[in-house]
C-alpha cells in the first residue's frame, strides 16, 4: 500500500463536481494520498509524515490545518516541484513515497526552531546591564509589550526594579532575575527587529535569554508550579515567538498553561486570603497565557489545551494598575459587590466579569486616562475567544468531517460572532468608524490598527476552509454553493485588507509601533499564503480583482524583503515566497537596498487596481514626510506603570500622533490605508513576593 506525498497537509478529497451534494460529508486526506478507499474512509484525517525521523522534522513538528505553513505546504505540492518536473526519471511508480521525501512540511516553514538555543558561561548569569540601559529596556517593554501581554504586575515589579538598581548589593531570587532578563531580552529583540537602534547587538538578547534559561527554565520538570514560574515561562514563550522559534514557544506556553490550571487561575477566585488586587493580577496572568496559547495554536495548527467550558476566570477590569488606588476602581475590582457583577458572554460561555458599561460610569477625571491599555487587552481576549471556537469547530478532526451544511452553519455562526465583536467595540477602538478619528489619546490609532489586523486574521481563519472547496457550476439558478463562494471571496479580500494595513513604502520602525508586533510576520505570511492560493486558482473567487491580488502578492514580497534585513525568519520566508512567485509566474525583482526607510522612494505597487486611493496616498505622505509625527517618536504617550523610571539619554521624547492620519473608506467601513503609531499600574503583591521567589 502506497503512502502519500504531502505527509501532513490535509485537504478535502478531490471529487468530481457531479458527485458533490449538499449532504456529502467533507472528508479530508493528505494531498496525493494513495490509501485505499476503505482506510481513507475509516481515518479521513491523518498524517503520513514521520516527525521523529530527524532533527529537522522534530524541530518543525506537526503543523495542522489552521497554520499558514500548512497552506504553503499544500500549495507547494499542488504547484509541483520544479526540479522534479525537469527530471523525468523522478517520476517512478512509487511517486507517493517520493513526494513524502520531496515535500516535508519543514521545507514550507519559515520558523527557526532548527536553530540551537544560545548558551552562556554560568559565571555570567548574574551580570546586569547599566541602570540607564536597564531602564530603557524596561520602559520599552512597558510601551510595546505590556498593553497586549500584561503578564506581570507592573506596579510591584517597577518598585522592585528601582530598588534593585538603586541598591546593587541586593540579591533577588533567581526567578525574579529570570523575569528581569527576559524583559531585557524582549526589549532588545524589539529594537533589533524594528531596526531603530544600534545600541544593542545580536549577542545582547541572546545573552539575556541564556541567563534566564539557566536561572529558572532548565531542570524544572519535577518542580511544582508557582505564579512567578508561570510568568517566567510566559515571557520565555513570548521571547521565543519573537525569535521565530514557534515550536519551542508552543511547548513552553503549554507548560505555563498547565501550571496555571494547577494553581486554579482558570477559575473565579473567592478566597479571603488573597487580596482583591492580587486576584486581579492573577486574572491578567491567566488571560495573557490564554491569548498566547491561542495565537500559537493558530500558528502551529495544533489543538488548544484550554476548555472554555471549564473556565470561569473573570475578564480584567478595564483600568490599568495605576488606577487601582482609585476608590471607585477598587470597588469594581472587589467582585463580591454583586451589584457591579454582570455575566460576561465569551464564545457562548457565561462568565462573571466586569461589565464595561458599569466601568464607563466612573468619571474619566478620576482615572489617569479615559481609555486604558486594559480595555484594549479585553478586546484582544474577546477576539481570541472567538478564534478558539474557530479552531475547535473547524480545524479539529471532528470539525473537518462535518457534513457540508453543518460546516456552513458553523462558519455562519462564527462570522456573526466576529462581526458582533467588531460592531460592539468601544468607540475608541472602532477601526471602521469615522467617529474614532476624532481627537483622542495618540496611542489609540496603533491599537485600532492592531485590532484590525487581529480581526482580519481571525476572519481569514474562519473562511479559509471555503477557499479549497470546488463548487460545480450552478444549474437552474441554484444558490446551493453561494455561501462557500462568498466566504472564499471574503477570505481573499480579508488577506488583501491585511496587506493594505502595512505601510507604503515599507517602514519597519513604524510597523513595530503596533502591538502585538511579535505576530507581524505571521500576519503577513497568513495573508500571503491565501493570496498565493488564490493566484494558483487563477483568482476564481475574485476574477474581477486579479490585478489587486497580484499587487498584494508583490507588496507582501516587498515587505518580506525589507523585514529580512533584521529578521532571519523573514529572510527564510522571503526565499520561500520568492520560489512561489516564480512558480506562479510573478517576478517582482525586488532589491532590498532600494528601501532606505522613511526617506526612501515610495513603493511601486499599490493594492488598488490602477492608482493608489486617497488613503494609501495619505499613508505615503505620513511615512515619507520628515515632519511626520511617527518619525519623530520612539515612545508611547501612555505609560503602563505609575512607577517613575530613570531613562537613558538615548530615549527620545514623545510627540503625539495625529489621529486624523488614520485612513478609512466611509462608504465601505474599511480601513483603506496604513498607519502604525504606538500604544501605550498599585501594589498587587507584597514587595517580597517577587524578591524571594515566594508564592
Amino acid at each position: 500500500m502506497g503512502i502519500s506525498a504531502l505527509d501532513t497537509a490535509m485537504e478535502p478529497v478531490t471529487q468530481h463536481s457531479d458527485s458533490i451534494t449538499a449532504d456529502s460529508p467533507i472528508s479530508f486526506r493528505l494531498s496525493g494520498t494513495s490509501l485505499s478507499s476503505v482506510q481513507s474512509h475509516q481515518v479521513p484525517v491523518h498524517t503520513a509524515e514521520d516527525f521523529n525521523k530527524d532533527e529537522t522534522a522534530q524541530a518543525t513538528g506537526f503543523i495542522g490545518e489552521s497554520s499558514e505553513v500548512n497552506w504553503l505546504h499544500k500549495l507547494d505540492k499542488e504547484l509541483g516541484d520544479t526540479k522534479d518536473s525537469r527530471n523525468p526519471a523522478a517520476c517512478v511508480p512509487t511517486q507517493s513515497l517520493l513526494d513524502a521525501l520531496h515535500y516535508p512540511i519543514s521545507e514550507s516553514s519559515y520558523h527557526l526552531d532548527d536553530l540551537d538555543l544560545p548558551t552562556i558561561d554560568e559565571s555570567k548569569i548574574y551580570d546586569i546591564p547599566s541602570k540607564s540601559t536597564a531602564s530603557y529596556l524596561y520602559q520599552t517593554y512597558l510601551d510595546w509589550v505590556h498593553p497586549s501581554f500584561p503578564i506581570i504586575g507592573t506596579a510591584t515589579f517597577g518598585l522592585q526594579f528601582q530598588t534593585f538598581f538603586n541598591n546593587p548589593a541586593l540579591q533577588p531570587g533567581n526567578k525574579w532575575l529570570a523575569i528581569l532578563n527576559l524583559i531585557f531580552a524582549i526589549g532588545t529583540q524589539y529594537y533589533y527587529l524594528a531596526g531603530v537602534s544600534n545600541t544593542f547587538d545580536t549577542e545582547s538578547y541572546h545573552s539575556y535569554f541564556a541567563r534566564a534559561r539557566i536561572l529558572s527554565l532548565e531542570d524544572r520538570s519535577f518542580h511544582h508550579p508557582d505564579l512567578q514560574q508561570l510568568q517566567v515561562e510566559g515571557l520565555a514563550a513570548l521571547y521565543l515567538l519573537t525569535s521565530g522559534q514557534v515550536n519551542r514557544a508552543w511547548k513552553i506556553c503549554g507548560d505555563a498553561v498547565r501550571g496555571a490550571m494547577s494553581l486554579g487561575l482558570h477559575l473565579y477566585s473567592m478566597g479571603p486570603s488573597t487580596s482583591d488586587t492580587s486576584k486581579e493580577i492573577r486574572y491578567r496572568v491567566w488571560w495573557s497565557l490564554y491569548t498566547m496559547e491561542h495565537q500559537l495554536c493558530v500558528m502551529t495548527g495544533r489543538p488548544s489545551i484550554i476548555s472554555e467550558a471549564l473556565c470561569t476566570t473573570p475578564l480584567p477590569v478595564p483600568f490599568d494598575e495605576r488606577d487601582f488606588s482609585n476608590a471607585e476602581v477598587m470597588s469594581l475590582i472587589r467582585r463580591d459587590a454583586l451589584s457591579s457583577i454582570q455575566p460576561v458572554i465569551i464564545s457562548g460561555v457565561s462568565r462573571f466579569g466586569m461589565n464595561e458599561a458599569s466601568a464607563s460610569s466612573i468619571p474619566s477625571t478620576t482615572c489617569s486616562s479615559s481609555t486604558s491599555g486594559s480595555l484594549y487587552f479585553i478586546q484582544i481576549v474577546k477576539l481570541a475567544s472567538t478564534g478558539k471556537r474557530m479552531l475547535s469547530k473547524l480545524y479539529t478532526a471532528e470539525g473537518m468531517q462535518q457534513p457540508r451544511p453543518s460546516k456552513e452553519f458553523t462558519i455562519r455562526g462564527l462570522m456573526i460572532e466576529i462581526d458582533a465583536w467588531c460592531m460592539n467595540l468601544p468607540k475608541e477602538f472602532d477601526f471602521t468608524s469615522t467617529s474614532s478619528s476624532t481627537r483622542s489619546p495618540s496611542s489609540l490609532a496603533g491599537q485600532r490598527i492592531s485590532l484590525a489586523l487581529l480581526f482580519y486574521s481571525t476572519k481569514i481563519g474562519i473562511t479559509r476552509p471555503c477557499l479549497d472547496i470546488s463548487n460545480p457550476p450552478q444549474e437552474d439558478g441554484s444558490r446551493k454553493y453561494d455561501f462557500c463562494r462568498k466566504s472564499a471571496t471574503e477570505c481573499v479580500e480579508s488577506a488583501c485588507h491585511m496587506i493594505r494595513l502595512f505601510p507604503e513604502p515599507p517602514d519597519v520602525s513604524a510597523l513595530y509601533k503596533t502591538t502585538p508586533w511579535w505576530c507581524m510576520l505571521h500576519f503577513l505570511m497568513q495573508a500571503t499564503a491565501v493570496i498565493y492560493l488564490e493566484l494558483s486558482y487563477n483568482t476564481r473567487h475574485v476574477p474581477d480583482k486579479t490585478l489587486m491580488v497580484t499587487k498584494a502578492a508583490i507588496k507582501s514580497f516587498e515587505w518580506l524583503s525589507f523585514m529580512s534585513k533584521t529578521s532571519t525568519a523573514a529572510e527564510k520566508a522571503r526565499k520561500l515566497c520568492e520560489r512561489f512567485l516564480h512558480r506562479l509566474g510573478i517576478h517582482p525583482n525586488i532589491q532590498v537596498s532600494k528601501f532606505t526607510g522613511a526617506d526612501g522612494p515610495s513603493s511601486q505597487s499599490s493594492l488598488t487596481d490602477e492608482q493608489p486611493d486617497e488613503g494609501v496616498k495619505l499613508s505615503q505622505e505620513i511615512f515619507t514626510s520628515p515632519s511626520s509625527p511617527i518619525l519623530r517618536s520612539n515612545s508611547s504617550a501612555v505609560r503602563s506603570s505609575s512607577i517613575g523610571l530613570v531613562t537613558s539619554d538615548a530615549q527620545g521624547s514623545h510627540n503625539p500622533y495625529d489621529e486624523d492620519y488614520l485612513p478609512y473608506d466611509p462608504s465601505t467601513g474599511q480601513i483603506t490605508g496604513s498607519f502604525f503609531p504606538g500604544t501605550g499600574g498599585n501594589n498587587d503583591l507584597g514587595l517580597g513576593y517577587y524578591w524571594n521567589d515566594r508564592t
